[in-house]
């Protein structure tokens, strides 16, 4: 955990919809130096809604609104959806996403990956893929259960596990000492 350390953490409220839109959110940004000391100076604090056609955020203070058109959701937001979407080679989904729930990314496709699954500790893992204009693939990988295990995006990757947290605290700790 040599350098600077950034975690996010968010409050997101979401329709009960297809594919999860969210209504609202809080992100807090908070980073950590190479020594494991707070970062005060460069955190950050987002506030934002989406109400009919455009996206409203709030962040130090300062408002931007972006215009959108049709089905927005969020990457996070798709971490639930993902679950509950029919694993159906033939349906694709259209939508606008807001990665990081801050850039928006317009005529985006949500759809189930065809290719073999994958095998990983054990469980056979299943794919639905998301891919658009001005963005590069999205994998949100499911287990045999239909629970998403790992999203592969971007430059991130995602690993949902119930230890993640407890396992970066305890090398945040052990470098701060």
């Amino acid at each position: 955990m040599a350098g600077i350390g950034g975690r996010t953490s968010a409050n997101i409220r979401c329709r009960n919809d297809s594919l999860t839109s969210p209504e609202s959110w809080e992100l807090e940004s908070t980073f950590t130096g190479p020594s494991g000391e707070n970062l005060p100076d460069q955190n950050t604090h987002q506030d934002a809604t989406v109400s009919g056609d455009r996206v409203v955020v709030t962040t130090g203070g300062r408002s931007c609104t972006t215009p959108v058109e049709g089905l927005t959701t969020g990457d996070w937001c798709l971490f639930d959806a993902v679950q509950r979407l029919p694993q159906d080679e033939t349906t694709r989904l259209s939508c606008n996403v807001l990665e990081r729930m801050l850039a928006l990314k317009r005529d985006q496709s949500i759809w189930f990956s065809s290719r073999e699954p994958a095998s990983a500790a054990g469980h056979a893992l299943r794919c639905f893929t998301r891919a658009g204009t001005a963005t590069l693939p999205t994998d949100y990988w499911l287990d045999e259960r239909g629970r998403l295990v790992l999203v592969v995006a971007y430059n991130m990757i995602y690993l949902l596990s119930d230890s993640a947290v407890d396992t970066y605290q305890s090398k945040l700790a052990r470098q701060r000492a």
